[in-house]
């Protein structure tokens, strides 16, 4: 399940008033808190919220910054005595992540929306 959801902010102060005072209705509070962001969650053993600076320094963007994080628990499968049995780890999780390249671009002054749609077009990018 969620370990963690973060958010990336260019202005943290803001940000952190934002979620401070929402997450706080539902009962959050503050479980860490850096120069790069904080983290509000209701209980350590349940899924937390933070909203940070992005790690690399540069401007926080839908890919720069924000995270999910998936809890999961590997157990161990450990025979009964005598058995000659071997113990074994059980993989209880399997994260699958893909990613078509979708490169972004900067339009200089003066372009025509038509160079615009033919670039985007180019690339394969979609609204969704």
């Amino acid at each position: 399940m969620i370990g963690y959801t973060c958010v990336g902010t260019n202005d943290l102060e803001k940000a952190v008033a934002f979620y401070g005072e929402l997450l706080g209705l539902l009962g959050a509070k503050p479980f860490f808190k850096n120069d790069r962001g904080v983290g509000w969650g209701v209980s350590p053993d349940k899924p937390m919220f933070s909203v940070m600076k992005p790690f690399d320094g540069q401007v926080a963007t839908i890919g720069n910054g924000s995270m999910v994080a998936i809890a999961a628990t590997n157990e161990v499968s450990q025979p009964s005595p005598l058995t000659q049995g071997q113990t074994a780890e059980v993989q209880n999780a399997q994260v699958n992540v893909a990613e078509p390249n979708k490169p972004m671009f900067l339009f200089q002054p003066g372009v025509e929306l038509r160079q615009i749609v033919d670039a985007v077009n180019q690339i394969g990018a979609t609204p969704s």
